[in-house]
This record gives structure tokens, sequence and C-alpha cells, in this order.
């Protein structure tokens, strides 16, 4: 399956014109779960200073469709309105668009603001219950007649700000990320002999493991969604850079590192390695009660991996043969054995047999391994290491059905089922969704037959 093109589109989505895949600013930033036509996830504010942005973001284009890269733009501002339906802004916040929003951030003088105060008392005179109605239709026409995007990215600030400032119990995080104190649990990891050596050559004070927790853990206790994460690791100085979901279109983890550390000292660490609370799915559920792998995609795109916007196939076409379309590209696939029948479905062939013919299927390789590296080449630049692709020792078969699944190495055997919403339950789902043994049905052969 080609990669999606993620594309703006202004028209009627009915319009025949319109690409595949090509959606509305505000559909972008849908949950998914909407009515069609009927975005209420979004706020209502935020929504329109999204459609008014794109519509004047991209002043080079003659159709409903914007280029590539005005769109990117537009979908990073969607990235960071997702879920604000959850903030109760118009019963709890007050949130209003007002003239003091524009001097705030720089879009009026003090001065310009008491001149359109004395418009807006004009303009209210004879109306019986204003309610500040005119002083928000003003600004909001003030603001939309130049959106650019470093205002919106302003308001959407504000909008946090002022969402947060109600309590400290209403519109906060959902699972807040804490501090990193000498109680906090479970323990930091100590470092390795290693690291130790390192930081005590370079004349650092801690390991650079614990350096870029450190930034990577106040990055996210800033931030009110994954696309403000991002942003705040970028800013933080860390290089960034995130793993591709094997089940469908997205990012299901990252990896940070330090880039004020020597080129040839400096370390990418996943969110695992630096703390359990910091990988990718945990920090999900902080920001969103419906996290999903793409909800900063244009995001990542932008601050961390250019390379994603042409990264090819995010999931392998059929093999033309017999063989498994997740061996990793690297491998040379075998040939079946030509000794071996083929057992017919259903059936309990003995474990020689199952072993041959599924060694064969997935090039000699673990199953679990060759799809958590598939997209090493996009992701790095460079040939696979060998050493991670392991040779497979078991059988792994469904305790539930009692069919066989496919071949593992003794690690990916051990810990194949994801605990809670490790990084890995990504490459789990891909795999039992299609294992390599699938087409056979094989029932494993210690299973009892009745």
């Amino acid at each position: 399956m080609a990669q999606p093109q993620e594309r703006v589109w202004l028209g009627d989505l009915d319009d025949p014109a319109r690409p595949p895949g090509a959606l509305s600013p505000v559909k972008h930033a849908c949950c998914g779960t909407c009515y069609p036509g009927f975005v209420e996830c979004v706020d209502g504010m935020l929504r329109a200073l999204l459609i008014t942005v794109a519509l004047g973001i991209c002043p080079h284009r003659d159709t409903p469709l914007l280029c590539a890269a005005c769109g990117l733009r537009v979908l990073m501002l969607a990235d960071r309105v997702r879920n604000t339906f959850r903030f109760g802004l118009d019963e709890w916040t007050g949130w209003d668009l007002g003239l003091g929003t524009l001097v705030e951030h720089g879009l009026l003088i003090e001065e310009e603001r008491h001149l359109l105060l004395g418009v807006v008392d004009v303009l209210a005179e004879g109306l019986e219950d204003d309610d500040g109605q005119v002083e928000r239709v003003l600004t909001a026409l003030l603001l939309l007649r130049s959106p650019g995007e470093d205002v919106a990215h302003a308001v959407i600030d504000a909008f946090y700000l002022r969402a947060a400032a109600v309590s400290d119990w209403l519109n906060q995080p959902l699972e807040p990320v804490l501090p990193r104190s000498p109680t906090s649990a479970p323990a930091r990891r100590s470092g390795t002999r290693r690291e130790l050596e390192i930081a005590r050559r370079m004349g650092w004070d801690q390991i650079q493991r614990h350096c870029v927790e450190l930034r990577v853990r106040a990055a996210a206790g800033d931030a009110w969604s994954e696309a403000d994460f991002i942003r705040n690791m970028v800013a933080a100085g860390l290089a960034v850079m995130p793993r591709l979901a094997t089940s469908g279109f997205g990012v299901c983890g990252y990896s940070a590192a330090a880039m004020d550390v020597p080129d040839d000292q400096r370390r990418f660490f996943g969110g695992s390695a630096l703390a359990p609370d910091l990988t990718l799915p945990r920090l999900r559920r902080t920001w969103t009660s419906e996290p999903s792998d793409d909800a900063a995609w244009a995001t990542w795109v932008t601050y961390a991996a250019p390379w994603l916007a042409n990264a090819g196939s995010l999931q392998p076409d059929p093999p033309a043969g017999s063989g498994w379309r997740w061996v990793h590209p690297s491998l040379t696939p075998l040939p079946a054995p030509a000794d071996v029948t083929v057992p017919p479905p259903g059936t309990q062939p003995p474990r020689e047999v199952v072993w041959a013919i599924l060694y064969a299927r997935q090039a000699g390789r673990c199953a679990m391994c060759s799809i958590r590296w598939h997209h090493w080449v996009h992701t790095f630049g460079g040939p696979l290491p060998v050493r991670l692709l392991r040779q497979p020792e078991h059988v792994d078969h469904d305790w539930t059905t009692g069919l066989v699944r496919g071949l593992l190495c003794a690690s990916c055997n051990t810990h194949r089922e994801p605990r809670e919403a490790r990084v890995d339950g990504d490459v789990w789902r891909t795999y039992v969704g299609e294992p390599p043994a699938a087409p056979y049905r094989w029932e494993h052969y210690s299973r009892q037959r009745r």
C-alpha cells in the first residue's frame, strides 16, 4: 500500500476533481469519529481560524487544492488543534477573542485598542444585551483580515494557557508527565560503565542519556499535544527521529539525541530507553483519550524528518511468489523446500514440516524482527545491521485458536505480547494481523485434538 499523500482541499468534498485522500483542513484535524460534515471535536474559534489561514496561505494556487508545501503548513496547525473538544471552554474558561488578545500578541497597540473600543460603543448603541458580541465580531474581522501562521500559532498558545488557568483539575493533562525527582518511580536506570566513562572523559556532570531524558521530560510536561511535544523537543536542542508505524500510516515511536554533544559521541535514545513514562504511546494518553498514529504527521515531517514526505511505501506490496510480504528488504528470499509437501489446512503437521516451510517463507529470520526493522533504510539511510534480524528458535501459535502463526527468535517469543502500551505493540498488531502461517491454518502440533 502506497503512503497516503496528505493534501488540503478547500472545495466541496463531493467534487469529482478532488484527488483521493485530499481533505478539508478541519477534517484533517478531526478525531475520526465525528459525523460526516459535522466536525465537533475542534473548538469553534480554532476551527474558523484554521479555515481562514488555509484560504489565504497559498497565493499561487488556481484550484481548491493547496500545493504540497502550503498544505503541510496548514496541516501543522491542524495537528495543534486536534481534540480541543475536551476543553470546557464555553462554560468554564470564558474564552473570548477580544481586542485585548490582539494587543497581547502585538497585533494592535494600546492607543489603537482605545480608538476601536470607541467604535464598539457606537456600534453597540441600541442593543439591549450586547454581552461583548460587537467587540468579538470586530476582533475576528481584524484577525481574519491577515491571519498569518505566526498569529494562528499565538492564538492557539493563548487558547491552551487560558484553558489551563481555569483550575487545578479542569482542562489539565489527562495523565501528567511528572518531573524527575529522587522519589520518582520507577527509579532511573543507572549509567553503564561505558556511559560513565564517556561522561567523565567529556567533563559532563551526568551521562548523556540522563541529559536527554531531562529535556524530553520537560518538553512533554509543557506540551498540550503531540505536535507541541515535537516543537518543544526541537526548541530544547534535541534532534528527533520518528519511528514509522508498520501497521498503518503514521508514527508509533521516536528517538532523541542532544545536538550540543560532539558528533562522534552523540547517541539517539528511544522513549523506552529514557523512561517508561516517555514512550510515545504513554505520552499520547497525556494529551488525548483518542490517540492516533497520524495525529501529528505534518509536524513530524516539518520538524524532525523531511524525508517522511517522500518515504515511499509504508507497507510492502504482496510478493509475486509464495513468500511472506513482510520479509525484510535486505534478505534474499529462500526457495520452498523441494522435499516437503505442504500439508492441507486444518491439519496438525509435525514440527519439522512446519519449520521447513515457514523458515523458507520468512527468509530464515524471525518474523517480528523483520517487521520491526522494515523501515530501517528510510529512517537511518544506511544498511540494516544483520545482527538485528535474529535467527528463529520457536514456533509461535495463538493460544486461543491453536493456529500456528510463525517462527520467532527467543527475545520476540518471550516478549511477544505487548504489555500495557509498549511501542512494540505496533509490531505485534502487524504480526498477528498478517502472520506468515496465515494461508495454511495449521493447528499447533502440541495441541490436543478433540
